[in-house]
């Protein structure tokens, strides 16, 4: 009788589909995201924002070694009642096939959110936003894997300079984070861990006639090797 098993990396990577229909939904319904505004990251011109994305992660969630992921993002902000609050829906994926093909590392966001432009501060925006993001780590010749979810509540602050036609916006974003953390060996889970985390973004978005640009630092997120990261994405606003 013939055993035929289902890969590990493939199997894990079913879970976090879920936050994508999730976050598809949330786009559909009119809702936002946060992590898409100028006070977190993402700048826009228009009301939808394309990019291309590339981040650090882990390189198998332990460990010092670190490796690249690279992906999209797509988030698009609806106009409220009030012109100086806007809400932003978005959606983030990105991957990395490591050594062979069995092995690799799958990254997926989505975020809700609501940004503000201070009138009385000509510049100054804040943004507030929740979400569900999922780093898998799978590894089928070794039969291991681990599921990273995390649920961040940010509140983000960004201030406009504008030099000439472009628009520079250094921002910062603090966050409180709740996660949990699964482990697997031959498609078992063998361990979960969960808890809160503190953790910090910093950096600088650019804009500039339909183009935007962003890039930052991470600062004490759990799962990563290093306590820090950096993160960078480059597109349009249209």
């Amino acid at each position: 009788m013939t055993n035929t098993r289902i890969g590990l990396l493939p199997r894990l990577a079913n879970i976090p589909a879920l936050a994508l229909v999730a976050s598809a939904s949330l786009i559909a319904a009119g809702a936002s995201d946060a992590g898409a505004q100028e006070a977190l990251g993402v700048p826009f011109i228009g009301d939808n924002h394309l990019s291309f994305y590339s981040a650090e992660l882990s390189r198998m969630g332990t460990g010092d070694a670190m490796t690249t992921v690279f992906g999209g993002t797509y988030a698009r902000r609806f106009q409220l009642a009030s012109p100086a609050t806007r809400v932003v829906a978005g959606l983030r994926a990105s991957a990395r096939a490591l050594d062979d093909s069995l092995a690799g590392v799958l990254d997926l966001a989505a975020t809700v959110g609501l940004d503000h432009r201070i009138e009385a501060i000509s510049g100054l925006s804040l943004a507030l936003s929740s979400g569900v993001g999922t780093t898998i780590w799978g590894d089928d010749a070794r039969q291991t894997g681990r599921i990273d979810a995390n649920f961040p509540v940010t509140l983000g602050a960004g201030y406009d300079l504008h030099i000439r036609s472009a628009t520079i916006t250094p921002f910062v974003a603090p966050s409180v984070v709740y996660y949990q953390t699964r482990r697997y060996v031959d498609d078992v889970r063998v361990s979960t861990t969960d808890g809160w985390d503190a953790q910090a973004a910093a950096g600088v978005s650019v804009r500039f006639s339909e183009l935007v640009m962003s890039t930052s630092r991470v600062y004490g997120e759990h799962g990563s090797a290093r306590r820090s990261r950096w993160v960078f994405s480059a597109g349009m606003s249209f």
